[in-house]
């Protein structure tokens, strides 16, 4: 699994939200038997387990300030600046992508898994929309399944804190 470093600001006087954060990712790796990459950083990582052909979860849905390198998007009608650098690697690798959501079905309580393939792209930005499309619809959808509205202002900011626009 891929994810964003979990640094303290989005969680300054939540820690249990933190602890959650925290507990998660180890429940993650606990299951999944691999080490959880953080980003940025670990890219050496996330290629020689590529080159292993093993499969990659990726977290993509993150702050602009926790990464190197952003490409602007729409999203709920606004523009953001999200990671560009493994959507550029999947298209550079020939990888076949697929989005996946995973919410909370509240009439039974059951986990809700959906699986969308998105196949071998030719292209980071047109990868990088249609990924971003599922999610705008999803949030469009059910908004209170969101993880991040506690940092929304970090998401929907204008330049990325930390990162750089695409060249």
């Amino acid at each position: 699994m891929l994810l964003a470093r979990q640094d303290g600001g989005g969680y300054v006087a939540r820690w249990v939200l933190r602890r959650y954060a925290r507990a998660r990712v180890r429940t993650v790796a606990l299951a999944d038997g691999k080490q959880v990459l953080f980003v940025p950083g670990s890219m050496q990582g996330l290629r020689d387990a590529l080159q292993q052909k093993e499969q990659i979860i990726v977290v993509i849905d993150v702050p602009p300030d926790q990464v190197n390198l952003t490409a602007p998007q729409q999203v709920l009608g606004r523009t953001v600046h999200m990671p560009i650098a493994l959507p550029r690697l999947a298209v550079e690798q020939r990888l076949p992508v697929t989005v996946f959501t995973l919410g909370l079905d509240l009439a039974t309580g059951r986990r809700d898994l959906r699986l969308y393939p998105l196949g071998v792209q030719d292209d980071a930005q047109a990868l990088s929309e249609k990924i971003f499309a599922h999610f705008e619809r999803v949030v469009r959808e059910r908004p209170a399944c969101w993880h991040f509205w506690s940092v929304a202002d970090r998401f929907f900011a204008d330049l990325p804190a930390g990162g750089q626009r695409q060249p």
